[in-house]
């Protein structure tokens, strides 16, 4: 079973990923040649690549040929404007770091600007309370999902208070949970 798995995961990687990196390398091959910086572009790139991972988020398009052009711009543009390695051999590094830097901010930006999605799981009661009036719940259904989803009541007890079979409390629950969190 492991190794269908990892075929697929093979397979679907040489389908839909390969070509990106060979494009893509390739590219960046050809703009060291031209700019005649070659180590630059490999200083660079080895920069980008180490740095990169150190920052927690960074953006990323959806759309495969945005995502490529992005990619093959900082390229360009960070071995063009790369320092000769005869003045200075670290130079990509804060060059590389910048260019992080830049996309770390656009990403955290993007994500201050996009809504997310309503989770029961992680709300606050104020959160909640917002929610359960947005989709027009009664006192009673708030006061319930209040006890079910801030703090944690055992369904034994709401099934006690409610004097209803421990059954319907979690089948209310989940049809509760399943209604708040839906966009």
């Amino acid at each position: 079973m492991k190794t269908l798995a990892a075929r697929l995961k093979i397979e679907k990687f040489v389908k839909e990923q390969l070509w990106q990196h060979v494009f893509v390398v390739s590219m960046i091959a050809l703009f060291a040649f031209l700019l005649e910086k070659e180590i630059e572009a490999i200083c660079f790139c080895v920069a980008h690549i180490v740095i990169r991972p150190k920052f927690n988020k960074q953006y990323h398009s959806m759309k495969t040929n945005i995502c490529l052009m992005i990619t093959l711009s900082i390229a360009f543009f960070g071995i063009l404007l790369c320092l000769p390695i005869n003045t200075s051999l670290l130079f990509s590094v804060p060059l590389a770091f910048g260019v992080v830097w830049v996309g770390y901010i656009a990403q955290d930006r993007l994500d201050l600007l996009t809504p997310k999605p309503f989770n029961t799981d992680t709300c606050t009661e104020s959160e909640l309370i917002a929610r359960c009036k947005a989709l027009r719940f009664s006192d009673e259904n708030t006061a319930l999902a209040i006890d079910f989803f801030i703090r944690k009541t055992k369904q034994s007890v709401i099934a006690d208070q409610l004097c209803i079979d421990e059954k319907s409390v979690t089948t209310r629950k989940k049809r509760m949970k399943q209604k708040l969190n839906n966009q």
